[in-house]
């Protein structure tokens, strides 16, 4: 999860469900920012402010195409 303000946001939202290829993830899920947890960890290797990620293991299988995790 992806938690970041309303411009950093936009640029998130334009790449859609390429966005975890460049995150190197199997799923990602991008939320505004005043709707973060308070465990959420800043990203400041990715901006100076503004970014804070969740991250979780994954239920899902692996595909043993692509080996992602995913549901589908």
């Amino acid at each position: 999860d992806v938690w970041c303000e309303p411009a950093i946001r936009a640029k998130f939202d334009a790449l859609g469900e390429e966005l975890r290829f460049a995150l190197l993830t199997s799923d990602v899920r991008v939320h505004d920012a005043a709707a973060r947890p308070a465990d959420a960890v800043p990203a400041v290797s990715v901006a100076k402010e503004g970014v804070w990620l969740g991250v979780r293991r994954s239920e899902a299988r692996k595909c043993a195409r692509c080996w992602h995790l995913r549901d589908d």
